[in-house]
């Protein structure tokens, strides 16, 4: 049977100094490795968390399109979102809102 090489494998003496370095090495890179993904695993909780009310049933206004959340309180979608996951906006434009309802005020504007 041929023996296995690895970080935890037994080492035959004399130490070579060169393997043993090695052994320590890829011992070293494996705790950075377990340490990265403990730290994505943890970001990916919070995440997770955070997105959390995103996956439940959101009461919402048909008319005026409020959010109702946890404490009954009414709030526009906007402030919803920006609450429950920390999101910004930026307001501008979509096209056919563009066509239909800027550019004829523009127009009039104009003439």
């Amino acid at each position: 049977m041929t023996p296995r090489r690895g970080a935890n494998d037994y080492m035959t003496k004399p130490i070579v100094a060169s393997e043993l370095q090695a052994r320590v090495s890829a011992g070293l890179r494996t705790i950075a490795v377990q340490g990265d993904l403990r730290g994505r695993l943890r970001e990916a909780e919070s995440i997770a968390a955070q997105t959390r009310p995103l996956r439940e049933l959101i009461p919402i206004c048909v008319y005026c399109h409020r959010v109702r959340d946890r404490a009954q309180q009414w709030s526009s979608l906007e402030e919803f979102l920006r609450t429950q996951i920390n999101v910004k906006f930026t307001h501008g434009f979509c096209p056919s809102c563009y066509t239909d309802h800027v550019k004829p005020d523009l127009d009039a504007d104009s003439e």
